[in-house]
Order: structure tokens, then C-alpha cells, then sequence
């Protein structure tokens, strides 16, 4: 995997969640039912959750949960963490994790999206570094 895909899977969980967002779970269907991200019934996608859709429409393939979270540890959190600081809001630079900010009652979809978007926009400068 390289930034570049790391950066459109980024790009297209910002659509996602703009199609449907939900929380507490990484996707739900049209009953609210918790699915898998990749389920083709799959309505609404939490932040990571549709990330690991993201990663499978461009892969072709879903990945394995724990594959899954090493590239979300890896390679998308280093940038994450600078995208938060560039942010305004406050709930998102005291939550634990990004789920954990992603299921509190105040965060929005368009929250969310703009997140996805501005992780993307500081893998496209380049000044970020991955763990290894």
C-alpha cells in the first residue's frame, strides 16, 4: 500500500459517510441493524468503518480485521493526529480514539466527512511520518 491509496481510501470514506453515517457500530442496513462495512446492505458507515469499505472498493477485496486495524494504526494515525490538531473542534482533540469520537452525541456526519478529508489533504503534503 502506498500514501496515495491511503489518501483516496481517505477520500471516498468522506463519501460514505456523506451517503450515511452512523454510530456505535461500523456500519448498519436500512433497519439499523450493526453490519459488516462491506456487507452489501450496508446503509451508513461509522469513520473507520467506512474506511475498511473504502480499502475494499479499491483493493477488491475486503481485508482482515486485524489488517485492517494495522493500517489504521500505521498509516492513517499519523496523520490523523495532525488533521485533528488543524481542526476547531474541541470534542475531537479530547476523545480517546476516533471511534470514540465518532459515537458521541454531538458529532455530525459532516464532522466526520471533513475529518476523513483533511487526514487526506495531510497525507497529500507529505510531512507526516508513518509508523513502521
Amino acid at each position: 500500500m502506498d500514501v496515495e491509496m491511503d489518501r483516496k481510501a481517505c477520500l471516498r470514506a468522506a463519501e460514505l459517510v456523506e451517503q450515511g453515517h452512523c454510530k456505535y457500530a461500523a456500519a448498519r442496513n436500512a433497519l439499523g441493524v450493526s453490519v459488516l462495512p462491506t456487507d452489501e446492505g450496508a446503509e451508513s458507515w461509522c469513520a473507520t468503518g467506512a474506511l475498511e469499505k473504502a480499502y475494499a472498493e479499491i483493493y477488491g477485496t475486503p481485508m482482515e480485521r486485524l489488517a485492517m486495524s494495522n493500517v489504521l494504526r500505521e498509516r492513517i494515525s499519523p496523520a490523523a493526529c495532525q488533521a485533528r490538531d488543524a481542526l476547531p473542534w474541541k470534542r475531537l482533540k479530547r476523545a480517546s480514539s476516533v471511534p470514540a469520537w465518532n459515537n458521541l452525541p454531538s458529532t455530525r456526519p459532516e464532522q466526520v466527512a471533513a475529518f476523513l478529508r483533511k487526514i487526506a489533504e495531510v497525507m497529500a503534503t507529505g510531512k507526516f511520518t508513518l509508523r513502521q
